[in-house]
């Protein structure tokens, strides 16, 4: 039972004497250096997209009583949605491409308002005034 212990020792410091005496790993290149470019080879300017411009959109979103904090406000055909801070007020980026700006507004208990406009036009206050009825059945 000695033995198989003394072997045992002997096996694990000979694995960790083998595993730090490997020699230290190179990185390797994946790419050749080029003198000049090809011709007809894309620039880096080309590969570049150029960022979109965009144009700020801001407003209140209201009802009867007032401001709505917590209202959700978001950019039809986009991903673009925002929630309106405590004073109701919200703020987007819509691209300046857009003609139309068409904006959709929530708040729980009332009616969605949608909202068309010129994105020059593109500011002010979004009311939110039909309160949602339920239809029983």
């Amino acid at each position: 039972m000695q033995t198989r212990t003394l072997f045992r020792q002997v096996f694990a410091i000979a694995v960790v004497g083998f595993l730090f005496s490997a020699t230290p790993s190179q990185a390797q290149y994946a790419f050749h250096r080029v003198s000049s470019p090809m011709k007809g080879a894309a620039t880096e300017a080309d590969e570049t997209p150029k960022a979109p411009t965009y144009k700020l959109v801001h407003g209140v979103v209201q009802d009867a009583n007032g401001a709505l904090p917590g209202a959700t406000v978001w950019l039809h055909g986009t991903q673009i949605v925002v929630v309106t801070n405590s004073e109701g007020e919200f703020e987007l980026r819509v691209p300046t491409t857009a003609k139309v700006v068409q904006l959709t507004c929530s708040y729980g208990g009332l009616h969605e308002e949608v909202v068309t406009m010129a994105p020059v036009q593109a500011m002010g206050s979004v009311y939110l005034l039909r309160p949602k009825t339920v239809v029983k059945k």
